[in-house]
């Protein structure tokens, strides 16, 4: 299992994962993410807002495609709070 680093807490965990919300007649209605993370033998979840979760699968979609080394992922938050500033 690959380690990754929680981009909330900054702690080593399992990855992104996503789970579903259900509506009331049990269908999948909208997706929410979490990264798991190991502490004492149990698993502890740290929810990822929608949209970060939305740019860590693209940058990894870019990485995997262009073989890139280096996460993208920080390079988008350093660009967005530019544009903030300026």
């Amino acid at each position: 299992m690959s380690k990754e680093i929680c981009p909330r807490c900054g702690k080593e965990g399992s990855g992104l994962h996503e789970k579903w919300v259900l509506n009331e007649q049990k269908v999948r209605y909208e997706p929410y993410y979490s990264f798991a993370h190991s502490k004492d033998g149990k698993v502890v979840w740290c929810y990822i807002a929608k949209r970060l979760a939305i740019e860590i699968i693209h940058s990894k979609a870019l990485q995997k495609k262009y073989n890139m080394d280096k996460p993208i992922a920080s390079k988008i938050k350093k660009q967005k709070k530019r544009r903030k500033r300026g």
